[in-house]
C-alpha cells in the first residue's frame, strides 16, 4: 500500500542531513533513549500499577512485559478511561494476535496499481515514503537483491509515478495524490492513535482511495505502511504494504474484516514492528475489543524493535492511480481526526507524540496536490481536510 514529490527545499535539506546521521543520533541523544535506567524502571512500575488497578491478572501482565508492551498498553487504557473489562479485551487482542480470516494479498497490474479480487486500487506509496526519509536507500536495496528475489515487476520498475514523472489535467499537476505527513525522530517502534474516520466523497471510486495510516521505514531501504483505507468512504479496512515485496508477493496485504463508519465512527489504530514482522490492529474505542488485525512477516526489511534507524510516519491522504487523478472533480475527505497519538521505543517507554518528537512534517507531492489539503492541530492531535476543488484551467 504506498506516493510523492515536490517537497520544499527546506524539508529536502532536512531529510538529507538526517539520513546521513540518523543511526548515530538514534543511539545517542534522541528522545527514545533519553531516559536513564532508574527512570525507565519507575515508569514501568507506574504502568504495572495502573494495570493492576484494572485487575489485570499476573499471567497477562507477564506476557505484556515480556514483549515490552506494558507501559504502552497502560497509557492507551488510561487515555480511553477504560476499566477492567475494556482493558482485558484490548490486552487479549495484543497478546493473542490473530490475523483476520479472509486476509487478502494483492497482485500487481499495470503501472504499479494493485488488484484484489478483481478490483484495482492505488497503494500507499511505501517506496516514496522510504526515499523521503532515507534518500537512495531503496535503490541500494534493489541493487543488492535480484529482481526475482524481490518480486519487483516490470510494471513497478517502469511506473512514471515511481520515477516522479508528473501529469497534468485541467491545468493541475498530479503525481499520486495529496498527503500530509508527520515524521518522528528515529528509535520508536510502536505507534497508537485514536482515529475519527473522515467524511468522504469519491467522485471516481474506481480510481481514488482515502487513507489514515502509519509507516515504518529503515535506512537499509526496507519498510512498510499500515493503517486504514476506504474504497467508498463508508466501509473501511486495514491494510499494509511491504517494500521490497517479499518473493512471490506484491507486498500488499489487507484485512478480511470491514469496519463500517456508521457503526464505528471512531476507532483505535495500533501498529508495531518486531521479529521481522509488521503488525497492525484496529480496536473498538468503547469496548477495547479487536475489530480487525493483520501482520506480515518480511525478513530483511528492518522490522526489528531494536533497529535504531526506524522512523515512523503518521499520515492523512487521498491517493489515486498514476495519471488517473482529477483535482477538480469535487472529491473530499474531511473531518478526519487523529487524537492522543503515542510513540513507544523497544523497551515500551511511551511518550505523547509532541512537536519535540518530530523530525519533519508537512504536505507532500506536487504544488497542486498540496493546495488541496489543510491541517489544524499538531502532532498529538489534528484534523484534516482534503478537497479536490481546484479550478479547471
Amino acid at each position: 500500500m504506498n506516493k510523492f514529490l515536490a517537497v520544499s527545499m527546506a524539508c529536502a535539506l532536512l531529510l538529507t542531513s538526517f539520513s546521513t546521521g540518523a543511526r548515530a543520533q538514534a543511539e545517542g541523544s534522541f528522545a527514545p533513549n533519553e531516559l536513564k535506567k532508574g527512570q525507565v524502571e519507575m515508569k514501568l512500575e507506574a504502568a504495572e500499577k495502573k494495570l493492576k488497578d484494572r485487575k489485570i491478572k499476573s499471567d497477562k501482565l507477564a506476557k505484556l512485559k515480556e514483549k515490552g508492551h506494558a507501559e504502552f498498553v497502560a497509557a492507551i487504557a488510561e487515555n480511553n478511561n477504560w476499566g477492567e473489562t475494556e482493558t482485558n479485551n484490548f490486552i487479549d487482542g495484543i497478546i493473542n494476535f490473530k490475523n483476520d480470516e479472509g486476509m487478502k494479498l494483492g497482485k500487481v497490474v499495470e503501472e504499479g496499481v494493485y488488484e484484489v479480487d478483481g478490483e484495482k486500487f492505488p497503494g500507499f506509496g511505501t517506496k516514496k515514503n522510504i526515499e523521503r526519509v532515507y534518500p537512495g536507500a531503496t535503490k541500494k536495496m534493489e541493487q543488492e537483491q535480484t529482481l526475482n528475489q524481490n518480486s519487483l515487476t516490470a510494471a513497478e520498475e517502469l511506473s512514471d509515478c515511481d520515477k516522479g514523472i508528473t501529469t497534468w489535467k485541467y491545468g493541475q499537476e498530479m503525481l499520486t495524490g495529496p498527503h500530509y505527513i508527520y515524521t518522528a525522530k528515529p528509535g520508536y517502534h510502536k505507534a497508537y492513535m485514536h482515529v475519527q474516520l473522515p467524511q468522504v466523497y469519491l467522485a471516481n471510486p474506481a480510481t481514488t482511495r482515502a487513507y489514515e495510516f502509519f509507516g515504518f521505514y529503515h535506512d537499509a531501504g526496507g519498510g512498510g505502511d499500515a493503517g486504514l483505507f476506504s474504497r467508498d468512504g463508508v466501509n473501511w479496512k486495514i491494510g499494509g504494504n511491504i517494500y521490497p515485496a517479499p518473493a512471490g508477493t506484491t507486498g500488499w496485504f489487507e484485512g478480511g474484516n470491514i469496519i463500517n463508519k456508521n457503526t464505528h465512527a471512531e476507532v483505535l489504530l495500533v501498529a508495531w514492528e518486531e521479529d521481522e514482522t509488521l503488525f497492525v490492529s484496529v480496536y473498538n474505542k468503547l469496548t477495547g475489543s479487536t475489530l480487525s488485525q493483520i501482520s506480515y512477516y518480511a525478513p530483511g526489511r528492518g522490522f526489528n524493535k531494536y533497529n535504531p534507524s526506524t522512523v515512523i510516519n503518521r499520515e492523512h491522504s487521498m491517493s489515486y492511480f498514476c495519471k488517473m487523478g482529477d483535482l477538480t472533480d469535487g472529491s473530499y475527505s474531511i473531518y478526519g481526526k487523529h487524537f492522543d497519538v503515542l510513540l513507544a521505543n523497544s523497551a515500551g517507554s511511551t511518550r505523547n507524540w509532541t512537536p519535540y518528537e518530530t523530525l519533519v512534517k508537512g504536505p507532500k507531492d506536487t504544488y497542486s496536490e498540496q493546495r488541496t489539503i489543510t491541517i489544524s492541530g499538531n502532532e498529538y492531535g489534528d484534523e484534516s481536510a482534503i478537497r479536490f476543488n481546484l479550478p479547471r484551467q
